[in-house]
């Protein structure tokens, strides 16, 4: 039987720029859907003898979409994705902000123009022209119908040679019609595809059509029966990608073992005591801060901070409606409810209203619940210098937030001591070895109490605690003597790791455990 794979000459791997442009919370949030859709067809709409194309990523954002999409991509460490860039967007709004828009888009949908401004030179050609199916070129709008090619372009899409548009003077092209055009015209109706259909106008030589067989636009003019059957179709590909599990895409070799740290490594042949529970502090789940959030500088002094899973969103409304300060909220979600969350944010009048809170993602991953690490994902992400942390379940009193700003009799530690807190952000981060339930927040006061801290009683301030049945993680734990047994291992390997930090005084905290453990 003849081998054709091996018969064959292998063909180089090549390599993609794809910019992207990013601007506001609506937009960022669909950004994990876009990247899926990218490799979805990268793994598996190919022929096998293909070799895998690289992709550098292109990403020019605002300043909250920047940093949220930027840990998205280390978090996410996706196979082929070699390298991101990111572009803040408000260091190149000069060039583009002298031409009126009355696009819903406003400055940031006439960026695409400045494109060849904004990638450095080595970048030739990146992806991002399909044919537009509307009539919108056809039609007479007043004096605000920009000249175009027929149809004109959609510029959703497209493929630019950078190259090219830099040695033909693209730039210089693109801003003299705009001038002369506004001379007589307004505004831009739609940004800047408006301006590069006038441009290709009057200089068609620069653009290279593609028949529609390779780029076809699902509009109101296309045959009824055959667009609401391709709408369908690609709803259903949206849905399927939408809850496809994200870590599919991550590189092959991006294990357990391959996260493991040298010291990890070094004793990997030892027996160790509650592996499955040592595996959880080594994951490095995906996290997406900012997901929800638009609002940059800072406001007030105190950040509510907390964590949820998607069965107790249905309390944001009543936390925030009692708390008008700045929240910071981390939610443990699948790819699946990714989706139901973002129907809520979106459609959601009462958070409309607000925007100093901000939801980050941290995926699921592992078989425990990360309760520190997503305490630790809020505070990182808490823009204040105090915060306030509660969990999801306690609803704050009215009027505390402004309580809280306007005044800060104090209390010893002692055993099982976990209270709400106002803090520094800086000051201290949950040890996430304890996940699930049990001493989770014990640890962290202990920490506090270890490092010096003074608790304070703030008499006016309090929470109210939501009933609720017990979570699978408590029954988890009252259930199981191994867990029970893990847990008590880690108190132990805690307080020891405190003491060598902080000096013998803290091997106090074993005491402690001894007599709560006898009660």
């Amino acid at each position: 039987i003849r081998n054709e794979y091996i018969a064959q000459e292998p063909t180089p791997t090549v390599a993609i720029d794809i910019v992207i442009f990013v601007g506001g919370g609506a937009a960022t949030r669909k950004v994990p859907l876009l990247v899926k859709s990218v490799f979805h067809h990268r793994l598996f709409k190919r022929r096998c003898m293909d070799p895998l194309p690289l992709y550098r990523f292109h990403v020019i954002c605002d300043a909250l979409a920047c940093k949220g999409i930027s840990v998205l991509f280390k978090t996410w460490r996706i196979s082929g994705l070699t390298q991101s860039y990111f572009y803040n967007a408000s260091e190149y709004m000069s060039i583009v902000n002298w031409i009126p828009n009355m696009h819903y888009s406003g400055g940031f949908g006439l960026l695409k123009l400045a494109v060849a401004d904004i990638l450095p030179q080595t970048v030739k050609r990146v992806i991002g022209l399909v044919e537009n199916q509307s009539d919108w070129y056809l039609v007479e709008h007043g004096t605000s119908t920009w000249p175009a090619l027929g149809r004109g372009y959609n510029t959703g899409i497209m493929l630019m040679d950078l190259k090219k548009m830099r040695s033909v003077g693209w730039d210089d092209h693109w801003r003299r019609v705009a001038r002369q055009l506004l001379k007589k015209i307004s505004h831009t109706a739609l940004g800047d595809q408006d301006i590069i259909n006038s441009a290709l106008y009057f200089n068609s030589t620069r653009v290279h059509r593609l028949p529609c067989a390779w780029n076809f636009q699902l509009a109101d003019s296309a045959n009824y029966s055959t667009s609401s059957e391709f709408r369908m179709q690609f709803a259903k590909i949206s849905d399927r990608l939408s809850n496809l599990d994200g870590s599919l895409f991550r590189d092959t070799g991006d294990s357990y073992m391959s996260q493991k740290t040298e010291s990890e490594k070094r004793h990997s042949g030892a027996l160790q005591p509650c592996p499955l529970l040592q595996m959880e502090k080594s994951l490095r789940r995906r996290i997406f801060p900012y997901f929800f959030g638009t609002k940059t500088k800072r406001s007030g002094k105190v950040t509510l901070v907390s964590q949820l899973t998607l069965d107790r969103l249905h309390r944001l409304e009543e936390i925030s409606g009692s708390w008008e300060g700045p929240m910071s909220l981390a939610v443990y979600l699948t790819d699946r409810e990714l989706t139901v969350l973002t129907e809520y944010l979106d459609s959601s009048s009462f958070l409309a209203l607000r925007s100093n809170i901000y939801i980050h993602l941290v995926f699921q991953e592992g078989s425990y619940f990360p309760i520190n690490t997503l305490r630790n994902t809020a505070l990182e992400y808490a823009d204040t210098e105090f915060v306030f942390i509660i969990d999801f379940d306690f609803i704050p009193n009215p009027g505390l937030y402004s309580y809280l700003q306007a005044m800060l009799t104090a209390v010893s530690w002692d055993a099982d001591f976990e209270p709400y807190v106002l803090i520094r952000r800086e000051e201290g981060r949950f040890d996430e070895h304890f996940v699930g339930f049990g001493w989770n927040k014990v640890s962290f006061f202990m920490l506090l109490d270890a490092l010096g801290f003074k608790f304070v009683v703030l008499p006016k301030a309090f929470i109210i605690h939501f009933p609720h049945a017990p979570s699978i993680e408590s029954n988890r734990f009252r259930n199981s003597p191994f867990l029970r047994n893990c847990l008590e291992y880690f108190k132990v390997k805690y307080i020891k790791e405190l003491a060598r930090h902080f000096g013998v005084k803290s091997l106090k905290y074993l005491r402690f455990r001894r007599r709560t453990n006898r009660t």
